[in-house]
């Protein structure tokens, strides 16, 4: 947040006392500028309110894909930032079951990928390229065998979007001899589990290649994120403690410590009460330079 606020303290804006850096308001230099208020909101569904209520007027790369195009189509404008969101589905590498290489490779070749996307996402995500022959239903028998369906649990949050993708990896998986239970959890139950390693497959999203929130997080040991138990040491080499996708998705691919699926780009929204701003075509360095202009109705 830090990072989102300087622009504007170094044009002259002013932290209004007490500050609570999960709601705190900044004081223009000029009378004539309105004052911001900063605001965290956890719960997507609450923050969705809020906006379409007008208690809101910018939403920062907080909503789904879904609710995002919602909110576009009546009316709010849409100013994309650089990264992405990069949806995967994550599996817990201590799991009997999982620890096996194959069962992973399995269920990367069970899932129809491109058929999600024109049918269910409708070309609204991006498939990254490295995914576009990894649908290959014929080898997933000779990876698992011919025995017993194989039996999974898949971890996710009751927001649309991921309790979706979960009904459709039970579906895609259940074709080709598995046997999926989806377990809907509350998200502070659910990212509970993740970190105690009390799960076997999730779905959740990560922002990639941006300094907000890097893939790092998700990858190297000893970051709270990294909930594959998963230690990538080929991408320990440097010195630095920051990875980014590019650097990753190779020996991601290769071990599968996770599945990556696809991605849509993250984003500013304004409500319409928002008159006149300089806005540009993107935000570059991630910042809330443009507020400086903000006028509101």
């Amino acid at each position: 947040m830090a990072r989102k606020i300087l622009p504007l303290i170094e044009a002259g804006y002013r932290i209004e006392p007490p500050f609570d850096p999960e709601d705190f308001r900044l004081r223009p230099p000029m009378g004539d500028r309105p004052v911001l208020h900063f605001r965290t909101v956890r719960d997507e569904l609450a923050r969705g309110i809020l906006f379409e209520k007008g208690e809101a007027d910018v939403l920062f790369n907080s909503l789904s894909l879904s609710k995002t195009r919602w909110f576009e189509n009546h009316g709010a404008k849409l100013i994309e930032t650089p990264g992405h969101h990069l949806s995967f589905i994550g599996f817990n590498l201590r799991d009997p079951v999982l620890a096996n290489r194959n069962i992973r490779k399995a269920i990367l070749h069970a899932l129809p990928l491109e058929r999600w996307v024109r049918h269910k996402y409708f070309n609204l995500v991006t498939p990254l390229p490295a995914m576009k022959d990894s649908f290959q239903p014929a080898t997933v028998r000779a990876l698992i065998g011919s025995g017993e369906r194989i039996k999974l649990r898949f971890l996710t949050t009751p927001v649309r979007e991921g309790n979706e993708l979960a009904l459709l990896v039970r579906e895609a998986l259940g074709e080709v001899g598995f046997e999926v239970e989806v377990v809907p959890l509350e998200s502070s139950l659910f990212f509970q589990r993740l970190k105690r390693g009390d799960f076997q497959i999730f779905g959740s999203r990560l922002l990639r290649e941006t300094e907000t929130d890097s893939v790092s997080d998700y990858l190297l040991p000893g970051k709270n994120k990294n909930y594959f138990s998963w230690s990538p040491k080929r991408l320990m080499a440097g010195k630095s403690p920051v990875i980014d996708w590019a650097a990753a998705e190779k020996p991601v691919l290769e071990e599968l410590p996770f599945i990556p699926l696809f991605t849509w780009k993250h984003g500013l929204l304004l409500s319409d009460r928002i008159r006149n701003s300089t806005i540009p075509s993107r935000i570059e360095d991630d910042s809330f330079r443009f507020l400086n202009t903000l006028q509101l109705d």
